[in-house]
C-alpha cells in the first residue's frame, strides 16, 4: 500500500511521475477520498494515465490537531472516474474501501491510498494491522 498525502493536481502530477517511473506501463488501483474543494475533474485528469481502477470513498472527521472535514460525496468520485474511462466503484467505508481495491487486483500490484490526510489518518490503523 503507498500512502500518499497529495490532494490535489499540482501534488498527484508528482505521485503520477514516480509511479510511471517504478512500474512503467502498468496501472494501479487507487483508493481516493477528497475534499469538496478540489478540483475533482482535474484531479481524475491527473491519476487516469496510472489509475488502472478507482475506489471512491468517504471521510468525516471531528477535528482534533486539524479543522472538521467532511469528503466528497463517493458516488460523485467514481461518477467522474468513469466519465474519464477509468473503472471505479463506490465503498464509503475506508477500510472497506482498501479490502476491495486489495480484493480486485493482483497481489503484485501495490494499491495508491490518496486524496486527503483525512484519508490517511482514517486508514491508519489498517494499514498498520499487517
Amino acid at each position: 500500500v503507498i500512502l500518499d498525502g497529495a490532494h490535489n493536481a499540482l501534488k498527484l502530477g508528482s505521485v503520477v511521475r514516480t509511479l510511471s517511473d517504478l512500474h512503467p506501463g502498468r496501472t494501479l488501483p487507487w483508493v481516493l477520498a477528497l475534499k469538496p474543494d478540489k478540483d475533482l475533474d482535474e484531479v481524475i485528469r491527473t491519476i487516469a494515465p496510472v489509475a488502472g481502477l478507482v475506489v471512491a470513498t468517504e471521510f468525516t472527521t471531528a477535528g482534533g490537531d486539524h479543522p472538521a472535514a467532511v469528503s466528497r460525496p463517493a458516488g460523485e468520485i467514481a461518477a467522474t472516474a468513469r466519465a474519464a474511462g477509468v473503472p471505479a466503484v463506490v465503498e464509503p467505508d475506508p477500510e472497506a474501501a482498501l479490502r476491495r481495491a486489495a480484493a480486485m487486483t493482483g497481489p503484485d500490484l501495490p494499491i495508491v491510498v490518496s486524496g486527503s490526510f483525512h484519508l490517511l489518518a482514517a486508514l491508519d490503523r489498517a494499514t498498520r494491522a499487517g
